[in-house]
């Protein structure tokens, strides 16, 4: 059995007081094995920035398997979360944020093709030219534009 972020952090918390569903929740997997975390899981702690020392490994272990995997429970993005976290974390953090970058820019080929099969398939069952960005917002061309944003800002 592996380790909590309470154990690694050596803070252990009394239970919650405010019944808010994501302080239940900060406290629920703060006592949860790590070896346990769910992409949701890594996601959401990640996205509160808590644990985030401790979890950003397995993280972008997942990520680097899978650059685009993301939260069956939100169709959010686990890669959203970590390049959401402020400009200073990375300062300390440079063989991190080389793996970030590094899986930021397998993210952007994925997203790329994804996107032209999309298209493909939409020109094939309407007969028609019509451009994706016509017609919906795409949660795919929003984490681009932010992974583009992050690289740009990290180089």
């Amino acid at each position: 059995m592996s380790k909590t972020i309470e154990a690694f952090e050596n803070d252990f918390w009394d239970e919650p007081t405010y019944p808010a569903s994501f302080v239940l929740k900060t406290h629920e997997l703060r006592k949860k094995p790590i070896d346990e975390f769910t992409i949701e899981d890594l996601r959401f702690m990640i996205g509160e920035n808590e644990g985030t020392d401790i979890l950003l490994p397995l993280a972008i272990d997942r990520l680097e398997d899978s650059p685009l995997a993301k939260s069956y429970v939100y169709p959010e993005f686990l890669l959203f979360s970590i390049i959401s976290l402020p400009k200073e974390y990375w300062e300390t953090k440079k063989n991190e944020l080389q793996s970030v970058k590094t899986i930021g820019n397998s993210a952007l080929k994925e997203l790329e093709l994804t996107w032209k099969q999309r298209q493909s398939n939409l020109k094939r069952e309407y007969n028609a030219e019509i451009d994706l960005k016509d017609c919906i917002e795409d949660p795919e061309d929003k984490l681009a534009e932010l992974v583009k944003k992050f690289l740009e800002n990290h180089k």
